[in-house]
């Protein structure tokens, strides 16, 4: 049952993209996480070097990690809508963890989208690796949100 309601919704967002690519791209960068409302030390040190390398191009932050209201989570969904409209008008997106919104959306083929890693030489299971297991996602779940597609 929750793989037939996350298609429907997946389906519904895809509706809702389509037009959003028919506007033009912009010279920008948006910044997408679910893990912070913050900018991350990460994400302050590539702003700053982007900033110092590019200086033309606009760095745009959508940093919400998702409420435990139900009230909040209205906010959050419709929020999702405006992570929409920077992903079809920028030429770069750069993730911290899983976006439904990156993994399950097809994008115009000039967007460039890029994980960064917040464990660099962690022991851990992390991504698709972990699908299945006691630890990870339902593996149904995953196949259904298109978890971790969608990375350059």
């Amino acid at each position: 049952m929750k793989v037939f309601i996350f298609s429907i919704l997946k389906f519904g967002l895809r509706v809702l993209y389509a037009p959003l690519k028919l506007f033009k791209t912009k010279n920008r960068i948006v910044y997408l996480s679910r893990q912070s409302n913050e900018k991350s030390l990460d994400m302050l040190l590539l702003e700053k070097a982007v900033a110092e390398v590019c200086p033309d191009t606009e760095q745009v932050f959508r940093l919400r990690m998702i409420p435990d209201g139900f009230a909040d989570k209205i906010k959050y969904c419709l929020g999702v809508i405006g992570d929409m409209y920077y992903l079809a008008t920028s030429k770069v997106a750069v993730l911290d963890t899983y976006s439904i919104t990156v993994s399950c959306l097809k994008h115009k083929k000039d967007l460039k989208v890029i994980q960064m890693w917040h464990a660099l030489g962690a022991v851990k299971k992390f991504g698709l690796q972990s699908v299945g297991t006691k630890e990870g996602r339902d593996e149904k779940i995953s196949t259904a949100m298109c978890m971790h597609k969608n990375y350059d």
